[in-house]
């Protein structure tokens, strides 16, 4: 069983990566599952190894493992649940966790609501770009019917503007 988790994780934690910089184990084992998460490897739903197991395979004390897995649960990767039927569970992607830190961000007056609509409308016009490249002739037409939704909004004023957000 230790080989599969390997596989799923990779080798052992590295306390030295490639740059060459020490990083915590703790970094290490979140680097790991992240990855192993985001490429498929570790799908929602699936139960992650006992804290054992992963103690072994990543050569790490208990205590460097929970806290990497405390870090994955804060940012709703994992769920850590307790009892007979617990265990440590890849949760599906949630942009909660995105929008609490963006709005520290904005509290804390490092990001700007103007740099944010900035982005935004960078990144919109990028999306609409490539959506009309890929669109065939349905999806050419479902667009135009979008791009009409908006310029009504946007002759309606502000205050309608809920509608899309």
């Amino acid at each position: 069983m230790a080989e599969n988790t390997r596989a799923l994780i990779g080798a052992q934690a590295d306390a030295v990566p490639e740059s060459g910089r020490r990083i915590r184990a703790s970094g290490e084992i979140i680097r790991r599952l992240e990855e192993a998460i985001v490429l498929g490897r570790l799908a929602v739903g699936d139960r992650l190894p006992p804290e054992r197991e992963l103690q072994a395979v990543l050569e790490v004390s208990r205590n460097t493992l929970r806290e990497g897995l405390r870090v994955l649960e804060q940012k709703g990767l994992v769920e850590i649940r307790k009892g007979r039927r617990g265990g440590i569970f890849v949760k599906e992607l949630d942009s909660g966790p995105m929008a609490e830190s963006l709005g520290l961000f904005v509290l804390s007056q490092r990001v700007t609501m103007e740099d944010i609509s900035e982005f935004r409308q960078d990144l919109e016009g990028m999306l609409a770009r490539r959506a009309a490249l890929r669109a065939g002739p349905e999806g050419i037409g479902e667009l135009r019917g979008l791009l009409a939704s908006a310029e009504d909004l946007a002759a309606a004023g502000p205050a309608q503007w809920e509608a899309v957000m």
